[in-house]
Order: C-alpha cells, then sequence, then structure tokens
C-alpha cells in the first residue's frame, strides 16, 4: 500500500469488504457448492461490520475471527444485538471452513447466518451513516 492515509483505519472501507463478503454469502446461497462457503462469507461479512464499527469509535481490537469476542468490544449503548448461538455459529464457520473434515452447517442454519450478516450490515451501515451525536 502506498500514499495517502491508512486504508485500514476508515470503516468504510472496511464496510466495503464486508458488502462484498455478504454478495458472496447470498450469491453462494444460490449456487450448487457446499453450504460452508456462504457461511464462512457471512462471517466474514460480520467480522468486518464489527471492525468497522469499532474503529468509528477509536476502538482497538485483536486480530480475532471471533464474533463472541468482538461483539463484546462493541459499546452497549449502540444497541447492536447478536443471538448468541448465531455468534456461536459464525466464529465456527470461520474456523471450520479452513479445515476438511469438520461439520459443515446444514442449509437452514446457512441460510440463518447469512440473513443475521445482512441484519448486521443493514445496522452497521445506518450506524455509521448516521449523524454522531456530540
Amino acid at each position: 500500500m502506498t500514499g495517502g492515509a491508512d486504508r485500514r483505519s476508515d470503516p468504510r472501507v472496511w464496510l466495503e469488504r464486508a458488502a462484498g463478503d455478504l454478495a458472496a454469502a447470498h450469491a453462494l446461497l444460490q449456487a450448487t457448492v457446499p453450504s460452508w462457503t456462504a457461511a464462512f462469507h457471512a462471517q466474514q461479512c460480520v467480522e468486518k461490520c464489527l471492525k468497522a464499527i469499532l474503529i468509528a469509535r477509536n476502538r482497538s481490537f485483536p486480530k480475532s475471527h471471533d464474533i463472541r469476542g468482538l461483539i463484546l468490544l462493541v459499546p452497549d449503548d449502540l444497541g447492536l444485538v447478536i443471538d448468541r448461538r448465531l455468534a456461536a455459529e459464525l466464529t465456527e464457520s470461520a474456523v471450520n471452513a479452513r479445515y476438511p473434515g469438520t461439520e459443515d452447517p446444514d442449509a437452514n442454519l446457512t441460510r440463518s447466518l447469512v440473513l443475521e450478516a445482512q441484519r448486521i450490515f443493514d445496522w452497521t451501515r445506518a450506524h455509521l451513516e448516521a449523524p454522531r451525536q456530540p
């Protein structure tokens, strides 16, 4: 990366990347591919959304794919709620997708994960576009 500000510190860049993962997850739901592929991209979308929020709030975060851990870093006053079971399944999807021989999510769970990713993406986009209160 050359010149200009560090794009990793711009929450909009993280949201753009999240949008790509979300689009991939939706497309993969319609394709004849293993369900873990869509679940993996759903997790990536949520992870990037959470990191975008943390960056926008000047909060640091570890290099982690753990959705449950990242959500704990999001300030409570923002009102973001993620179902604990889905957060755990999202995290598991990111890890399991990397290793053959692990259990893949079924089609129904994968749809739920993609819908949750869509909800969190929409919330994040609205939050980042809303004017900040002093």
